[in-house]
């Protein structure tokens, strides 16, 4: 499979753990969990190795594995990397359905998952998944499965958003078989996602806004950066602005109706890296002057790239 180095294939050892979908009754269906291992490069090798778990709930681990593996090099020195599929995910039985239509950008800025879909997407699954069977503790009694099968006493974790949360849980039935763990961005198992999602976005927005205001070429550049945040944002609770944008791929003009949610949802995810983060100013600017086309463009792509990928059925 893809390894370390873009464009180069190397050895993995790939394969799947089979296990109950109810693990209480342990009858009826199974799982093949796919399980893919990069093993350690150097010749110290610790016994310990370092477990991945995405975000999502819904995203692959074992799709994301080369990349996690070309970020994790130096740690893979000394320790394998291991990839596990969650229950509903990736090669694990996953949870998929459709939301959006990619010949249509419109669909793309609708809704985050509207009911009639979700009830649809529901409908699709039951005959392949007793959906009261893919909760998180579950999910980590099938990691701890995995963990024992390959021959592991202890293991490290490192998870990024919902897969903080669910390190916090495997640590919590399994403590015994965990040397050390690694939470980037962290969700307690006591947070009630997303209803915190606005108050946590204003709060980033403002720090970002409060960094530009301390830089001086981001102050000289946009000096009335609050204000144009209000202007922008007033406007959109009037209604939604229409917005023309060209598709790559034909050079089509097409003219789309940008909402003032959609335009809140790219700015959070715009927060998720400091690269993006960082033309949230000029984008608040343009907008100010009746310019959309830049927020209309990220709501887009954040939806095609993150919202409309992994198992939506899982989320």
């Amino acid at each position: 499979m893809p390894g370390a180095t873009e464009g180069v294939k190397e050895k993995a050892r790939c394969g799947t753990l089979e296990v109950f979908e109810d693990r209480v009754r342990k009858n009826g269906r199974t799982i093949a969990l796919k399980v893919v291992v990069f093993p350690a490069t150097g010749q110290d090798k610790a016994a310990d190795p370092l477990f991945y778990i995405p975000g999502g709930p819904g995203s692959s681990a074992t799709e994301d594995a080369p990349y996690v593996v070309r970020e994790f090099a130096k740690i893979r020195e000394h320790r394998d990397l291991v990839f596990v599929d969650q229950r509903g995910t990736g090669g694990s039985n996953p949870l998929n359905c459709d939301f959006f239509k990619p010949s249509d950008l419109q669909s793309y800025l609708g809704d985050y998952f509207p009911l009639e879909d979700v009830r649809k997407c529901r409908q699709q699954l039951e005959p392949k998944a007793n959906l009261k069977s893919y909760t998180t503790a579950i999910a980590m009694d099938d990691f701890d499965d995995v963990r024992a099968a390959l021959g592991y006493n202890q293991i490290n974790l490192i998870g990024g958003s919902y897969g903080t949360r669910a390190v916090q849980v495997y640590l919590k039935l399994h403590q015994d078989h965990v040397r050390a763990v690694v939470l980037h961005g962290v969700s307690p198992t006591n947070q009630f996602m997303p209803r915190d999602f606005p108050q946590h976005t204003e709060r980033a927005l403002k720090g970002v806004m409060a960094e530009c205001a301390v830089d001086e070429s981001c102050r000289a550049a946009f000096p009335n950066l609050p204000a144009e945040a209000t202007v922008v944002l007033e406007r959109l609770i009037r209604g939604p602005v229409e917005v023309e944008l060209k598709r790559q791929k034909s050079g089509e003009n097409i003219r789309v109706s940008l909402s003032r949610d959609l335009v809140a949802e790219a700015i959070r995810y715009m927060l998720y890296q400091p690269g993006a983060a960082s033309r949230i100013p000029l984008f608040l600017h343009l907008a100010a002057q009746g310019n959309f086309t830049p927020l209309a463009e990220a709501a887009i792509a954040y939806r095609q790239q993150i919202v409309a990928t992994g198992s939506n059925g899982m989320y």
